[in-house]
């Protein structure tokens, strides 16, 4: 039988408290995945702003230096363009620091993400149904007493999804 049919079997033959304990674990540890997913695109989202710093900085200083060397000559010109040469280097040092800083953070997060989806109870459940939504619902179900194994759980949870295509359907047309 191959692994995705005996850990299914294994769910089917959890008891109520044992589905209820598998299923809050089970929503706990993706809801840290979630984060550390979100923590992520956070990161790399802030290192093309420093792209974006780095583009406006050149703009800027090209027009800074058409409007000097119409006025002034060329002497500020070569002043201006140590200067500028000088603050884009500080700042390409600066962004190097975040960069390397960021990829170890991104790593730590990586693996924070490995860690948990590979925890036993993450790894019993199917990948159609480890979503926090559905983790949450199944959870709930067995609370509220609608289900009271794995199989009325994903009944239940199919049929809501179902029931909400349907509506959206109906809605859309």
């Amino acid at each position: 039988m191959s692994k995705s049919g005996v850990e299914v079997r294994k769910l089917t033959d959890m008891k109520r408290n044992e589905l209820l304990s598998l299923l809050t674990d089970a929503s706990t540890h993706m809801k840290k995945v979630d984060q550390s997913r979100s923590k992520i695109i956070t990161i790399k989202t802030k290192q093309y702003w420093s792209f974006a710093l780095l583009g406006f900085l050149f703009i800027t200083f090209v027009g800074l230096m058409i409007g000097l060397s119409v006025e002034e000559g060329i002497m500020p010109i070569s002043v201006g363009i140590i200067i500028f040469v000088g603050g884009l280097l500080e700042l390409l040092l600066i962004f190097n620091k975040l960069r390397k800083r960021n990829g170890t953070k991104i790593n730590e997060l990586q693996h924070t993400i490995e860690t948990f989806t590979y925890t036993p109870s993450v790894q019993l459940i199917p990948k159609k149904y480890r979503s926090r939504k559905a983790l949450k619902n199944m959870k709930r179900y067995i609370e509220n007493g609608r289900a009271e194994c794995w199989g009325g759980c994903v009944n239940l949870w199919e049929g809501e999804k179902h029931r909400k295509r349907m509506e959206d359907l109906m809605s859309s047309s």
